[in-house]
């Protein structure tokens, strides 16, 4: 019996031997630091039941080290809440649902608006969820759970913003509703919202986009117009705020060929007509003027000589022109004295005081005139222009003074008694004569 009793006693020491051996231990002289809970000793690398017999330099528990721990203390599970509505972000309704999970059954949760009174949460596997009416502004809240045991576990603040109203804003469009091909139109869109701000406005079209950034301090666009098109616009000005709230403004605005594009119809032209059918470009008459030799206000023609006056024409349009050319005298008796000199393929002569001038764009031309001067007097020469594409006339005058003159010694001058006053003066004095003489 005895001896049964020792086997007993050395099978049980051997038993706790065995037991304690597998213990990790404590030397809390070393200056290791261990995690949660802080203890001077050296971090624990076994995880052990938590129901481990003491020892008196300290045992580990859970792979964390505690000292004269009667036994290992309960490690504490609190749960964990992922917010999953709201985020911190913006919402354009006032609606926002509170929703929440957590990782591990608790028996209620809750949650504080703007650090205001609890609200109680429903369950509905797998989520705690809240549906809150949220006024317009900046707001935050925190969600709070509670276990079986009474612990209580809460989240971090979580900011967001609410608003529901869209932004207002102005459009102005220059030029308005007309604008010429190859150039521009800026939208101004002034944009105001009081609580989230101004973000964006996009001006579009089917064919052109614009942007404004107002985060950026933007405050228009630029449209461009593409080269010589005729054709008519609508836009529409979609303005959002940061929140994402929209306004949208529509218009239209025609764009038309630019002087200079070809056209069929002066209807797509932006300022002048469709010239010829061929070109859009502004009514300008052709220019024409008569060139006096030393830019002397008249011409002076000895009676019985020739002398020769230029006409300039010049066709200032976009596009060749042919252009009618009259010159008419006053007296009339003039324009039997004048002729055009020919001035080849420019110029075709019709009569003796009407030619054709055809010349290129932008061109112009120098043309002759003969006179002869048949009678002394005062004539006015008046040349009308008239252009083949339009019916804008133009027209220019000059004086030529015929006059009756002697040459003496190479030079001319007016010869007296053959002016009319002169042959008046000379019969006068002859009448006085011939009556003293019969008396």
């Amino acid at each position: 019996m005895v001896n049964m009793v020792k086997k007993i006693v050395i099978v049980i020491v051997v038993l706790l031997l065995v037991f304690f051996s597998s213990i990790s231990f404590v030397d809390a002289s070393s200056a290791a630091i261990c995690r949660v809970p802080v203890y001077d000793g050296i971090c624990c690398s076994t995880f052990s039941s938590d129901y481990i017999w003491p020892s008196g330099n300290g045992i580990c528990c859970g792979g964390m080290p505690f000292y004269g721990e009667l036994f290992c203390p309960t490690i504490l599970s609190y749960p964990i809440i992922t917010v999953v509505s709201p985020q911190n972000t913006s919402y354009t309704t006032s609606d926002i649902w509170m929703n929440i999970t957590t990782d591990k059954p608790v028996n209620s949760c809750v949650y504080s608006l703007d650090s205001h009174l609890n609200v109680s949460m429903a369950y509905t596997v797998p989520m705690w969820y809240h549906l809150s009416t949220v006024p317009d502004g900046f707001h935050d809240v925190v969600f709070f759970c509670k276990d079986a045991s009474g612990n209580i576990c809460s989240t971090n603040r979580t900011y967001f913003l609410v608003d529901t109203i869209p932004p207002t804003m102005t459009v102005s469009a220059t030029p308005i509703r007309v604008v010429p091909s190859s150039s521009t139109v800026t939208f101004e869109v002034t944009c105001f919202d009081a609580t989230s701000g101004c973000s964006m406005t996009i001006v579009a079209t089917e064919s052109y986009l614009g942007r404004i950034n107002y985060l950026k301090g933007e405050s228009s666009c630029v449209l461009h117009t593409a080269e010589c098109e005729a054709d008519t616009h609508t836009y529409t000005v979609r303005t959002k705020d940061v929140a994402g709230n929209q306004n949208t403004a529509t218009g239209a605005f025609t764009v038309k060929k630019r002087d200079g594009c070809e056209c069929i119809m002066s209807g797509e032209c932006f300022q002048g007509p469709c010239i010829g059918l061929s070109i859009c470009a502004p009514l300008v008459p052709p220019e024409i003027e008569f060139v006096l030799p030393d830019s002397k206000e008249q011409l002076v023609i000895p009676l019985g000589e020739r002398s020769v006056l230029l006409l300039r024409v010049k066709n200032p349009l976009e596009i060749p022109d042919s252009i009618e050319v009259n010159v008419y005298g006053h007296p009339q008796k003039i324009e039997y004295w004048l002729y055009f000199v020919d001035e080849g393929s420019t110029v075709e002569q019709t009569d003796g005081k009407t030619i054709i001038v055809n010349l290129d764009s932008k061109s112009e031309v120098f043309i002759p005139i003969e006179i002869y001067a048949g009678k002394a007097g005062i004539y006015q020469l008046t040349a009308i222009a008239k252009p083949a594409n339009h019916g804008l006339e133009v027209h220019n005058s000059t004086t030529v003074n015929i006059v009756a003159m002697k040459k003496e010694n190479g030079v001319y001058s007016e010869t007296p008694g053959l002016s009319l006053r002169a042959i008046s003066a000379v019969f006068l004095f002859a009448v006085i004569i011939l009556r003293k003489n019969c008396g």
